[in-house]
């Protein structure tokens, strides 16, 4: 997230990918951070980051998705990073957000359920072609889909926080208001008193 005012949203997300990064070996783990809230935390602690994005905007796009994971190949591909996991939160509604982990590369080979023989199969053209121009397209969909459950999450997390607020600063107000009127109704009750007090005096 590049905003706050969304209670623990961006707490939650960070938490989640400290405890990824806790399985690995501090100096062999490389971030790719979107959202400078992100940004800022790791920086402070001197993570190494090999990728910062940040002032996406409101509106998520494929092309911003696409961007960030062409900046994600390239360093795989050069043979910089072993594997590459995503973490963002998924949408589940308005007040819950599921933090997920997901791998991203390299790709996961499904088991085949088939049994005895299998069939080969020609591929025209050679399947590292086939691999070359769907695997950018594969990571930023995928990096696309986290961007807009993010953002739905954030979103949801901000309004679930903005109607707690509401609410806490009615209640407040409502407290304040009471009390400022039994202040009043002492004071006027003090005043008549002492104005009593005078006249009966003055017989």
């Amino acid at each position: 997230a590049d905003r706050g005012l969304a209670g623990g949203f961006s707490a939650s997300v960070i938490r989640t990918a400290l405890k990824e990064i806790g399985k690995y070996e501090s100096d062999t783990v490389r971030l790719f951070v979107v959202g400078s809230k992100g940004r800022d935390y790791f920086r402070r602690r001197n993570y190494d980051m090999m990728g910062e994005f940040v002032g996406l905007g409101d509106e998520v796009t494929f092309a911003k998705a696409r961007l960030i994971a062409n900046s994600i190949i390239e360093f795989y591909l050069s043979e910089l990073l072993d594997e590459v996991y995503l973490v963002y939160p998924q949408f589940v509604n308005v007040i819950t957000q599921r933090q997920t982990v997901t791998r991203l590369l390299p790709l996961s080979t499904p088991e085949s359920k088939t049994t005895g023989l299998v069939s080969e199969y020609l591929f025209e053209p050679t399947p590292e072609a086939v691999l070359d121009a769907l695997l950018p397209r594969y990571v930023a969909t995928l990096v696309y889909r986290a961007l807009l459950e993010a953002r739905a999450s954030e979103e949801g997390a901000r309004m679930t926080a903005m109607e707690a607020a509401t609410k806490n600063a009615d209640e407040m107000i409502s407290k304040l208001t009471f009390s400022f009127n039994r202040a009043r109704q002492a004071s006027i009750t003090s005043e008549i008193s002492e104005i009593v007090a005078g006249a009966e005096a003055l017989k």
